[in-house]
């Protein structure tokens, strides 16, 4: 057991209050949504709902070793209409869906463990320990500074399958792990310098569907937007937004074109905003992080009255492999949902899993409940590419 008395902390609710040096100095390596330009965009536009906590440690020699992220963020539950009387008595948003303020490690609009780093100076038995003291000492801060009521539910978001110790020390603290849906990652081959590259690898029956969707979204433009013109276009990227919305089942909070207009100004090539028109009216959008040499595929936006005739969401997709390909990255991760049709497109699925605990007995009911009815859900794949492919080229990411 690690002497956590031997650490001190500093808790932060803005990014431009942190010591920049330490901080960046800790997480150059690591994950974009460390980044503080990135932190400073979500700061700007979300800070209505959201609420961040930054907590740098340092070591007996002053050294700071450690950079954690918090938000505390409004979880909101859509799907079940028979439980959602029951539960809206606990708590409800403007909609009057189900909806409580958790305290989240980790990045709600992203996947995989985008909450903390460390240096070379934490062994990987204290990480665990230390990212516990933290939430420990985020809500004390909460209650003494803020006034703010004990937070009831802490939540680690979420671990990789071949994550260090820490989630082992999280369920030695008593926080219960999930399993929620599959990340779908497409591995970028070595040999695609093009994307026909990548369709040559594809067996015949995926290129000719493919091919479909290519022609029927032959007569959409699609256009790089930068900050003004996501600005331009606001109202429009939020009603597209809010249809892919609804049809979520829960989520934490929402970004909106402000955000998006945000993130490009601070993180200008890192972040990608692309939308396609038909004629001058946009049809549909996608975003996406360039994250070192992974691009992450974001939200989408879409237009359902046009997405089957001009295969909308598929063109989307398709885009995403393409710039993967141009950007010479390792992997272009889909994230969760829509496992069969990006498995078609060669995505792989990677188990993740996050961590809770509640604090009271009534909660833990609650959110048991809730996060066990978003836990993995059942899916199909396909194997689109040529056998051969299969045994040199994509090696195995489970």
């Amino acid at each position: 057991m690690i002497d956590i008395a031997s650490y001190t902390f500093t808790i932060k609710t803005s990014i431009d209050e942190i010591d920049s040096e330490q901080w960046d100095a800790i997480v150059s390596h690591s994950t974009i949504y460390l980044n503080r330009n990135y932190l400073k965009a979500l700061e700007q536009s979300l800070s209505v709902e959201h609420q961040f906590y930054y907590v740098l440690f340092k070591d007996a020699s002053l050294n700071a070793v450690s950079a954690v992220v918090f938000q505390s963020a409004p979880f909101i539950y859509t799907k079940d209409k028979h439980s959602k009387k029951v539960l809206c008595h606990f708590g409800k948003d403007s909609q009057g869906f189900f909806s409580k303020q958790l305290l989240v490690c980790g990045n709600v609009f992203a996947t995989g463990e985008t909450g903390f780093a460390f240096n070379d100076l934490v062994s990987t038995s204290e990480m665990g320990r230390l990212l516990i003291e933290a939430s420990s000492q985020v809500i004390k801060f909460q209650k003494k500074k803020e006034g703010l009521a004990k937070t009831k539910v802490i939540l680690f978001k979420e671990f990789f399958p071949d994550s260090l110790k820490i989630p082992a020390q999280l369920l030695d603290e008593g926080f219960q792990n999930y399993h929620i849906d599959v990340n779908m990652v497409l591995p970028i081959a070595g040999h695609w310098k093009t994307f026909a590259d990548y369709l040559s690898d594809v067996k015949a029956k995926y290129r000719t569907k493919a091919n479909s969707v290519f022609k029927k979204a032959d007569t959409l433009e699609l256009r790089n937007l930068d900050a003004s013109g996501i600005l331009i276009h606001s109202k429009r990227i939020n009603g597209l937004f809010e249809n892919v919305l609804e049809q979520s089942d829960y989520r934490f909070g929402r970004m909106d074109a402000q955000t998006f207009a945000s993130l490009k100004e601070k993180l200008s090539s890192l972040f990608i905003f692309k939308a396609l028109f038909k004629n001058d009216l946009m049809v549909g959008f996608s975003t996406a992080f360039l994250n070192g040499q992974v691009l992450e595929a974001n939200y989408v936006g879409i237009d359902y009255k046009f997405n089957e005739v001009y295969a909308i969401y598929q063109s989307l997709l398709y885009d995403y492999v393409n710039e993967a390909i141009e950007l010479g990255v390792s992997s272009l991760q889909f994230g969760r949902t829509t496992e069969l049709l990006k498995s078609s497109l060669g995505a792989v699925p990677v188990p993740m899993t996050l961590f809770a605990r509640h604090t009271t007995s009534i909660t833990h009911i609650l959110m048991a409940s809730i996060l066990k009815k978003v836990s993995a859900s059942p899916y199909e794949l396909r194997k689109p590419f040529k056998a051969d492919f299969y045994k040199v080229e994509l090696s195995p990411l489970t």
